[in-house]
């Protein structure tokens, strides 16, 4: 039934995964998209716990929580995504930045998390992770399925949700261990390494045209200025 469900689909995405990783312009993508989301399911996955340790949040108040960080990634869908993409056809630029600026916010998001000392704070935190995450992923899917020939578009869409679906385990596990073993605020703390470390390594493995865009660009902006 659902397991053998789950266990076919598994299958399918691990082999998807194994397919796209044979493509050598897309493992080091592929491998900051796993950093990336990560850091963000280290958050995800403790925040219950997390919540109810340090705010004394019961059930009904986490679920609040995360109402709140799904109404604002709806938004960011809605709102902001669309007007960065009409902002980014009007000058020609590529969506190299959009993936840095959005793992940056969420970096500084996670980093909040960690320092808030407040709700108020807290609630801040997490928009600013939602908002980055949302900005930065929408971009890196376009980079990467770009960089696949058209009969291989469905491979490395499958490779991505494969990526995605191993956080969602591996998340909760390693979170639950830094939230004992470590201490409280282990996960944003280390989910905040993870996303700077996942920025990093999309530079490096990002497509040498889209960097000499994206630096040819910002040498023309700074004649004109």
């Amino acid at each position: 039934g659902a397991a053998a469900a789950a266990r076919a689909q598994l299958s399918e995405g691990m082999a998807r995964l194994r397919a796209a990783s044979r493509m050598p312009q897309l493992r080091g993508l592929l491998a900051a998209r796993a950093l990336l989301d990560m850091s963000v399911m280290f958050v995800h996955s403790t925040f219950g716990d997390y919540t109810r340790l340090k705010f004394g949040w019961d059930a009904k108040h986490a679920g609040y929580g995360m109402a709140f960080t799904g109404l604002l990634s709806v938004l960011s869908d809605l709102v902001l995504l669309p007007a960065l993409l009409r902002s980014r056809k009007a000058s020609g630029a590529s969506e190299l930045p959009t993936v840095l600026f959005g793992g940056g916010v969420a970096a500084c998001g996670l980093l909040l998390v960690s320092l808030a000392a407040t709700v108020r704070g807290f609630l801040g935190g997490l928009a600013a992770l939602t908002v980055g995450v949302t900005l930065c992923r929408s971009a890196f899917n376009t980079i990467v399925i770009n960089q696949a020939a058209a009969d291989q578009t469905g491979v490395v869409s499958g490779a991505i949700d494969a990526v995605e679906s191993f956080c969602r385990v591996a998340a909760p596990l390693a979170g639950g261990v830094l939230l004992q073993s470590a201490s409280l605020e282990g996960p944003p703390r280390a989910g905040a390494v993870l996303c700077v470390c996942g920025v990093a390594a999309f530079l490096e493995a990002a497509p040498p045209t889209l960097k000499k865009g994206w630096l040819r660009g910002g040498r023309e902006k700074q004649k004109d200025e």
